[in-house]
């Protein structure tokens, strides 16, 4: 868990903090969705998170996943790593949603992964 959360932190500054103090309020980070991990040498490299929640669309409730807190570290940045976790969440969540969100600095990254960029309103 500790390396974990420090990629998370090497990231995402001052995230680590705020899952610790949220945990200990009885809210667990991954909560309802799912962590996708790649390690090495009993080390995380790679995260990608997975939360599912449902929304009204056009009338019609749907289950729809949001993938979360991408990151690698530093020296294993431009290997595949998040590319191979999104592709495996995706997999996983073709059986439990009918669509999966993910909001992003930089899009064109995810289009070569099956997302397409949309306008936010």
């Amino acid at each position: 868990m500790e390396s974990y959360l420090n990629l998370l932190e090497e990231s995402f500054p001052g995230i680590k903090n705020n899952i610790i103090r949220c945990e200990s309020l009885g809210f667990e980070w991954a909560g309802e969705g799912r962590i996708f991990i790649k390690e090495e040498n009993g080390k995380a490299v790679c995260h990608v998170g997975y939360y599912e929640t449902s929304t009204l669309i056009e009338g019609s409730w749907c289950k729809i996943g949001a993938l979360h807190a991408i990151c690698t570290q530093f020296p294993r940045r431009n290997q595949g790593y998040a590319s191979q976790l999104i592709l495996d969440a995706l997999k996983w969540a073709e059986k439990h949603c009918s669509i999966v969100i993910l909001f992003t600095e930089i899009p064109k990254f995810y289009t070569r992964l099956s997302f397409r960029e949309i306008q936010e309103y």
